[in-house]
């Protein structure tokens, strides 16, 4: 019978195992599988939903490298400022520009939108690929953005 020969003494090898165990649980506990922030700054969207209801064409949300937002809301030109905190984002209910909107249905969709702002609290990856889901506390989707299209 061949017996296999084996450096160090068993308490040697106890201490290596643990050792190696705990390096690889700290590197495991260390990662993050939230992926690339879905807010990164210096990105832009279009607004593709507003509470679950489509958002009129042309409506963007655009995250500047200080976190300063702007965009045009269905009506008008909007800015806000987002904040990073432990418990998610929050954004600030900002300004607007003030021009007549004649169309009932963005003139409502631009109310909603304006209103959901300084309601978000998290955003995450949305369903398909280069999306962004904005909720409020109780989880609700306020806002669904999405990649803007090349002019």
């Amino acid at each position: 019978m061949i017996r296999a020969q084996t450096k160090g003494s068993p308490m040697r090898n106890a201490l290596l195992a643990s050792a190696a165990l705990f390096a690889l649980s700290a590197c495991l506990s260390g990662s993050d599988d939230s992926g690339p922030d879905p807010l990164s700054p210096g990105s832009s969207f279009a607004v593709l939903a507003i509470d679950g209801e489509a958002a009129p064409d042309g409506t963007t949300f655009e995250l500047g490298p200080d976190d300063a937002i702007a965009g045009q809301a269905p009506c008008n030109r909007f800015m806000a400022q987002l904040s990073r905190t432990d418990a998610g984002i929050s954004i600030s209910p900002g300004a607007s520009t003030r021009m007549a909107c004649l169309d009932e249905a963005r003139s409502e969709a631009e109310t909603r939108f304006l209103a959901a702002l300084p309601e978000i609290t998290a955003a995450s990856p949305g369903p398909e690929a280069g999306q962004v889901v904005l909720t409020d506390t109780g989880g609700a989707t306020r806002l669904l953005l999405g990649p803007l299209a090349a002019e």
